[in-house]
């Protein structure tokens, strides 16, 4: 094939696929201006369409065969050409590792996330949200599959949006500002962990940005397993910022009492300025509240009470227990770290079977003749308490009228 002639065939394959692009596009520009409500089920269909005929013009053998022949005479092509088979070669076999029915049920599905997302957001509903997220983050742990099974799948990720990073170059980017002195300017409450000292008993790997830079090594090994892996990593950055305002010598030994929650207010600062997102913000600020616990308890024994009141305060505990585990890896001491993980997805699964359980509701206690007042919320979740010590449904109804009884 001539170069001349392959390059008017790269044309007309540009415009069909641009034609396909707008089609989409005019079906999304429809659906956020002037589209009646109730009728994202039916575009979903027809862009999961359009993608499905898009992937199929892309993997044609005349297609491939158009690339690579192009790709053989690359020394023949102008830079803009060059660059333009370079990245279609590049969606081709992406789009040929990918199932047809997976490309088009994902593309029906991110048509049907953008409708509820729209909805979450008027009425400030994130949980309205939420399951049609967890959809979107299984899908792209597939696709990561199918980009390069050799990577992690957060590997594989990164590399769509900026090709050629992966875990090990990002988790060089805070040293690398450090030595350029570039940590104040971006991240001063980062910077303030450097010279903040801790108990050589317990972190012989030195002062507190030193055991945030392994957290975050240990972090990232681990995220690719994480439900939110962006706000698992700003977990694990910032959980021990309250270090810098709470550590101080008492009897001759290093302290930094309460820094898991005088550090929420630091933590709140840094991500207003850098994210700016509710949903993050609040699963990183309960996370770094609460990074303590799971080791704590484990360490006690605690009661499967103490841990299900734990579980039960975490808006993720998935993982409240791998950022634990990133802290307890990230801590040199003089004692061998002890894996925590078994133990507490132990103590995680009972608490999701506890919870299983029949709960006291508000129905039954109007039922029994409380009236709904002022006092109901402390009445529920005193109900609640009794449900995460393990108390049967009927045991605990009657406790609850009996404190309500008393609290007349």
């Amino acid at each position: 094939m001539e170069t001349e002639r392959a390059l008017q065939q790269l044309e007309l394959l540009q415009k069909k696929l641009y034609a396909y692009h707008c089609a989409d596009s005019s079906l999304y520009l429809d659906a956020v201006t002037t589209a009646p409500s109730g009728t994202a089920e039916g575009r979903g269909v027809a862009m999961s369409i359009l993608a499905g005929e898009s992937q199929k013009l892309m993997t044609c053998p005349e297609t491939k065969a158009l690339l690579d022949e192009l790709s053989a005479r690359a020394d023949e092509l102008d830079l803009v050409h060059r660059r333009e088979v370079e990245e279609l070669r590049r969606s081709c076999e992406q789009l040929t590792r990918i199932p047809a029915e997976e490309y088009m049920a994902y593309k029906e599905l991110c048509n049907r996330a953008d409708d509820v997302w729209h909805k979450a957001k008027a009425q400030d509903d994130f949980a309205l949200f939420c399951p049609v997220l967890q959809e979107l983050v299984d899908y792209n742990r597939r696709f990561a599959g199918y980009y390069d099974a050799s990577k992690a799948p957060y590997d594989a990720l990164l590399n769509e949006y900026e090709r050629g990073v992966d875990m090990e170059k990002l988790d060089r980017f805070f040293e690398t500002l450090r030595d350029m002195g570039q940590l104040s300017p971006w991240f001063p409450e980062v910077e303030a962990l450097i010279g903040v000292p801790q108990d050589p008993g317990f972190h012989q790997e030195g002062d507190v940005w030193n055991h945030t830079m392994l957290v975050l090594d240990q972090a990232a090994a681990l995220r690719s397993r994480a439900r939110r892996p962006f706000a698992f990593m700003l977990a694990a950055l910032t959980h021990d910022l309250g270090k810098t305002v709470t550590t101080q010598r008492v009897r001759g030994r290093i302290h930094a009492y309460a820094h898991e929650t005088a550090g929420v207010p630091l933590v709140e600062a840094l991500l207003r300025r850098i994210v700016g997102e509710k949903a993050v913000t609040a699963y990183v600020l309960n996370m770094v509240e609460l990074h303590m616990k799971p080791n704590a308890l484990v360490g006690a024994d605690a009661s499967v009470k103490a841990s299900n009141r734990m579980f039960d305060r975490s808006v993720e505990p998935e993982d409240l227990i791998l950022l634990a585990a990133a802290d307890g890896r990230g801590t040199r001491g003089r004692w061998p770290w002890e894996d925590t993980e078994p133990w507490l997805r132990q103590r995680l699964a009972l608490y999701r079977e506890i919870m299983a359980r029949p709960q006291v509701t508000g129905a039954e206690l109007i039922a029994a003749g409380l009236t709904p007042d002022s006092r109901f919320r402390e009445l529920l979740d005193y109900a609640h308490k009794l449900h995460l010590a393990g108390i049967p449904h009927d045991s605990a109804l009657k406790q609850t009228l009996a404190y309500a009884r008393k609290r007349k």
